[in-house]
């Protein structure tokens, strides 16, 4: 689960916004935002809230097409402009669609 810890403090860079900026956004902690971003403590509110302060959404999205998402996802991203979040750079930008894969088959 830490690749999810990783998107979301790579969209807190894309915003610019410190854990504090973002605790504040979402009503959590920032101790909370800093377990969050190590992959610790990852409950569905806790994505549900991060998310609407992202303006994203939570999807599912199996493995096998994860990469064709991800790219899908990074182009939105470019024509929508993102004037509410700011400009992502070419690097970050297909890093801010949230996926959860589908873990079934490992529990």
């Amino acid at each position: 689960m830490a690749h999810i810890g990783l998107t979301i403090r790579q969209a807190r860079h894309l915003v610019g916004w410190s854990q504090r900026e973002l605790a504040s956004q979402t009503g959590l902690g920032q101790n909370h935002i800093q377990r969050v971003e190590k992959g610790e403590d990852l409950r569905v509110s806790t994505l549900e809230k991060l998310a609407e302060a992202f303006g994203a959404d939570i999807v599912l999205v199996p493995r096998e097409i994860g990469g064709v998402v991800r790219h899908m996802a990074a182009n939105a991203w470019r024509n929508q402009g993102l004037e509410s979040l700011g400009q992502p750079s070419s690097d970050d930008d297909e890093d801010m669609l949230f996926a959860i894969a589908n873990t079934a088959e490992e529990e």
